[in-house]
C-alpha cells in the first residue's frame, strides 16, 4: 500500500512540473544589508549573548516584554542554527540588537500613476567566501528582481494611507568590543505591532548569519481531528515568504478542504511543514532546464524544500519534504509529507549539485 503511494506519488510529480507555471508575482522581500567581511573571526563554538532594545514604537509604556518575546525567537532562531548561546554570563560574543516602528503616511493624487516594484537588497559580501545560505538568497533575489511583472494603478481621488515601517538592526561584537558583523532589515505592514511579520523577518536576516553544525528541529505534533482547525488559523489564505525562494508560498483553498488535505499527506507533521516553508535553508530548483543558469527563471517553475524534524516527542528524527508548483501569483504546496529515506538522500543529493552550482557561479577570480 504504501509502495503504491509513493509511485502515484512521483506519477502525479511529474504530471505537475508539465503543468507548472514560472511565477511573475514576486515576493515582497525586506529590504536588507549586510556587512560580513570581518565574519573570519567568529567562531561559531564561542558562546553569544542577544541583547534587545528598543528605540521607538507608536505604543506607550514599558516595551519590556516585546524586547524579551524578540530576544527569545532571536535565541531559538541562531540555536536552530547551531550556535551556542550565552550561560552562566560566559559568553564571548555580543549580538546586540535595536528596533524600531515609525508610523508614516502616503498620499496619493488623482493625477498620478504609481507602480510597484520589488524592494532592493544590499549586501556587502566576498562571494567567494560566503556561504551557501548567503548565496541561495543572493539568487533568489536575482531571479525575484528579473521577473517581468510590475503593476501600475492610476489613482482617481487624493487618499492618505497610514502604514508603518519597522527596522532592525543587529551588530556582533568580540569581547573587545569590535563590530565584525552587522546588519540591517526593513519592512513596512499596515500594523503597528512589530511582531506580525517578525519570525520570517528575522529568519531571512539571520540568512547571512553564520552557522554552526546542523541542527534538527523539534515542533508540536499536530492533534488528530484538528487539521481543519490548524489550518483555518495558520494557513488559510495566507502567502508566506521563504528568503531562498525568489517567490511567495501558500496552500490551495477551496470551499470543503478537499484542495489542501489532498495536498498534506501527513497531518501530524503540519507544524514542521509551515517550519520549513518559512525558514528552510535550502530551496532546490526543479523546473525546466539545468543548473547551468541558475537565475534563469524558468528553473524556478518547480521548488523542493526538504529537512530533518522531531514530531512532537519523539526522539527519532524525520525527513520532511515539500514540493511547489509555480503557478502566475506564486507557488502553491503541491505535495508535503514524511519522506523515505530513500526520497530524503536523493534531495541531499540533489542539494549538494545545487550547492556546487551556486558556488560556481559565484567564483568570479581566479
Amino acid at each position: 500500500m504504501k509502495m503504491t503511494f509513493r509511485v502515484g506519488l512521483s506519477i502525479l510529480s511529474l504530471l505537475l512540473i508539465n503543468c507548472a507555471t514560472t511565477p511573475t508575482v514576486r515576493s515582497k522581500r525586506p529590504y536588507t544589508r549586510s556587512f560580513t567581511e570581518y565574519m573570519s573571526e567568529y567562531n561559531p563554538n564561542r558562546p553569544i549573548q542577544v541583547s534587545v532594545v528598543c528605540e521607538s514604537s507608536p505604543f506607550i509604556g514599558s516595551s519590556e516584554l516585546v524586547n524579551t518575546e524578540m530576544e527569545n525567537l532571536i535565541v531559538l532562531l541562531l540555536k536552530e542554527r547551531g550556535l551556542l548561546i550565552d550561560q552562566n554570563n560566559k559568553f564571548f560574543f555580543t549580538l546586540n540588537v535595536k528596533y524600531k516602528t515609525e508610523t508614516l503616511n502616503r498620499m496619493s493624487s488623482n493625477t498620478s500613476v504609481s507602480s510597484s516594484s520589488g524592494s532592493a537588497n544590499s549586501s556587502l559580501l566576498k562571494m567567494g567566501n560566503a556561504s551557501s545560505n548567503t548565496m541561495a538568497i543572493a539568487v533568489a533575489g536575482l531571479v525575484s528582481a528579473n521577473a517581468t511583472a510590475s503593476k501600475s494603478t492610476v489613482v482617481t481621488s487624493k487618499t492618505s494611507q497610514e502604514y508603518f515601517k519597522h527596522t532592525v538592526a543587529m551588530e556582533l561584537l568580540d569581547k573587545s568590543s569590535q563590530i565584525i558583523y552587522k546588519s540591517d532589515i526593513i519592512w513596512e505592514t499596515f500594523t503597528p505591532d512589530i511582531r506580525a511579520k517578525l519570525n520570517s523577518n528575522l529568519n531571512y536576516i539571520l540568512n547571512t548569519f553564520p552557522t554552526g553544525d546542523n541542527v534538527v528541529k523539534r515542533t508540536q505534533q499536530l492533534k488528530v481531528g484538528h487539521l481543519d482547525q490548524y489550518f483555518d488559523t495558520y494557513c488559510a489564505y495566507t502567502w508566506f515568504i521563504n528568503p531562498v525562494l525568489p517567490y511567495r508560498i501558500k496552500f490551495s483553498h477551496n470551499q470543503d478542504g478537499s484542495a489542501y488535505k489532498s495536498a498534506i499527506k501527513n497531518p501530524e507533521a503540519l507544524p514542521a511543514v509551515m517550519h520549513l516553508i518559512q525558514s528552510a535553508q535550502v530551496a532546490i530548483p526543479f523546473g525546466y532546464g539545468n543548473y547551468k543558469n541558475i537565475t534563469d527563471s524558468q528553473l524556478w517553475a518547480t521548488a523542493r524544500l526538504g529537512g530533518l524534524y522531531y514530531i512532537g516527542d519523539s526522539r527519532i528524527s524525520v525527513p520532511i519534504i515539500v514540493d511547489l508548483l509555480g503557478s502566475a501569483s506564486g507557488y502553491t504546496i503541491s505535495n508535503c509529507w514524511i519522506a523515505t529515506p530513500t526520497e530524503y538522500a536523493k534531495f541531499k543529493a540533489k542539494q549538494v549539485e545545487w550547492e556546487s552550482a551556486l558556488a560556481e557561479y559565484f567564483n568570479f577570480y581566479e
